[in-house]
């Protein structure tokens, strides 16, 4: 491939990534605001909620935020009543976090509404659009994991 076709390419995905990301933070900002929740931390909720409870630093790894980020975000879920944070009784250092029955019961809730209305739009893409595109952003997520620095992603 020449260097301009290189730096094209680079440029042209760069820019769809970043409209992409954009678009669908704004499409789904909608659904979290209504339970009072910003984009940070409606992930970190839907992740425990996929994957039950989980340590800071693994969760931290696999939404790629910083530990310290991920503690203040839970600090404020806490204190809203809708994750608990208890550290190991083995070693100390580690802090478990989960989710409240009241979030559990929120997340249900809004799952709900996601499936209803966001789900439904989608439901127009053909059969093997789908798979087209579910095909080009697993290589291209495999591809960007390969680049990355942080072994985490694969685990």
């Amino acid at each position: 491939m020449s260097q301009n076709i290189q730096t094209e390419f680079k440029f042209t995905v760069g820019t769809l990534l970043h409209s992409t990301s954009a678009q669908m933070e704004s499409y789904m900002r909608q659904f979290y605001e209504a339970f009072g929740l910003t984009t940070p931390q409606a992930m970190v909720l839907l992740h425990l909620h996929r994957c039950g409870r989980g340590k800071i630093s693994e969760v931290a790894c696999k939404l790629h935020m910083t530990n310290s980020n991920l503690s203040s975000i839970c600090r404020r879920l806490e204190r809203d009543g809708l994750i608990s944070r208890t550290r190991d009784t083995q070693d100390q250092r580690i802090v478990w976090i989960t989710l409240t029955e009241t979030c559990r019961d929120h997340l249900c809730r809004l799952e709900k509404k996601i499936d209803e209305q966001y789900l439904n739009n989608l439901a127009s893409v053909s059969p093997e659009d789908r798979e087209i595109i579910l095909a080009g952003l697993t290589k291209l997520n495999s591809l960007l994991a390969a680049c990355n620095d942080c072994d985490c992603h694969s685990k």
